[in-house]
């Protein structure tokens, strides 16, 4: 994983994907990555997926 400091933006090349601080909850969940992850927390406007 990288992360650019300047942009936010976090590069996980092992998954073949980026997530940047425009990502948003349904684009994610359209990422073929969304379909292996789990909620584990659940606090609006919050979530943490794992």
């Amino acid at each position: 994983m990288t992360i650019d400091a300047a942009s936010g933006r976090a590069e996980f090349p092992e998954l073949g994907v980026g997530v940047g601080p425009t990502l948003t909850r349904a684009r994610f969940l359209r990422l073929p990555v969304a379909a292996q992850s789990r909620t584990v927390g659940y606090h609006e406007p919050c979530r943490r997926c794992q």
